[in-house]
C-alpha cells in the first residue's frame, strides 16, 4: 500500500481484528510464569520467525526457547533493548540464528510495553520515513528510530482508535463491549502497535 493512500485508521482497525482473533490469545498463553512449548511454538509461527529455529518442532528444542524467554523476562532490572539482546544472545547459544526480531515478538507477547517490536518491514519503513533505524540487527538504533518517529504519528494514531468504539457493530463475533473496547483502545500498547501496523504496510511497498 503507497503511503500516500495507507491512513492511520485502517492500520487501527486492521490491528483491533489481529488483537480480537489471535494476539490477546497468545498474550495470554506467551505471558504464564510457564509458558507451553506449543504457545512459544504458535507465537514464532504468527509472527513468521519460526523457520529461524531449526528443529522448533521438536519439544526439547521449544523447550529451550521457552525457558531462555522465561529466563530473560524475570530480570526486570534490565532495559528492553538488554533484554531483547540478551534473549537474542541466548537464541545463539542455545543452537538457534541469533534473531532480534523473535526476541522482540516474544518479549512484547509477555509484557507488551515498554518494548517495540523489530521487522525488516519495519526498518525498511523507518528509513522510507527519513529516519536512521540503524544497520539492521542493530535493535538499540532501531528503539530510538522508532520512538522518535511514533511521536511524530502519535496525535493522528489517538484520533484514529477515538473511532473504532463506533465500528463496533461492524466487528465479527464475538464482540467486546462497548466499555472494553474503549479501555483498550486507549491503552499505549495498542497505539504502538497501530504504528507497527503503519511500518508493516509501508515497509511492504515494492
Amino acid at each position: 500500500m503507497h503511503q500516500s493512500s495507507l491512513t492511520l485508521e485502517f492500520c487501527a482497525m486492521r490491528f483491533l481484528l489481529q488483537w480480537q482473533h489471535k494476539e490477546s490469545k497468545l498474550h495470554r498463553e506467551v505471558r504464564k510464569a510457564s509458558p507451553s512449548v506449543e504457545a512459544v511454538r504458535t507465537a514464532l509461527r504468527f509472527f513468521q520467525v519460526s523457520r529461524n529455529f531449526s528443529g522448533i518442532d521438536k519439544d526439547d528444542r521449544a523447550l529451550r526457547v521457552t525457558r531462555e524467554l522465561v529466563n530473560v523476562r524475570t530480570q526486570s532490572d534490565m532495559h528492553p533493548v538488554e533484554s531483547v539482546e540478551a534473549l537474542a544472545d541466548a537464541f545463539r547459544r542455545a543452537k538457534f540464528q541469533r534473531n532480534i526480531s523473535a526476541a522482540s515478538k516474544l518479549l512484547w507477547l509477555s509484557s507488551r510495553s515498554p518494548f517495540k517490536i523489530y521487522d525488516d518491514r519495519a526498518w525498511i519503513a523507518l528509513r522510507k520515513l527519513g529516519a536512521d533505524p540503524g544497520p539492521k540487527g542493530d535493535y538499540a538504533t532501531y528503539f530510538d528510530a522508532w520512538k522518535k518517529e511514533y511521536a511524530k504519528y502519535k496525535t493522528g494514531i489517538e484520533a484514529a482508535v477515538q473511532l473504532l468504539p463506533s465500528a463496533r457493530p461492524f466487528l465479527p463475533a464475538p464482540q467486546p463491549s462497548e466499555t472494553g473496547l474503549r479501555r483498550v483502545v486507549q491503552k499505549g500498547w495498542f497505539k504502538e502497535r497501530v504504528f507497527d501496523i503503519y511500518l508493516w504496510e509501508l515497509g511492504g511497498e515494492g
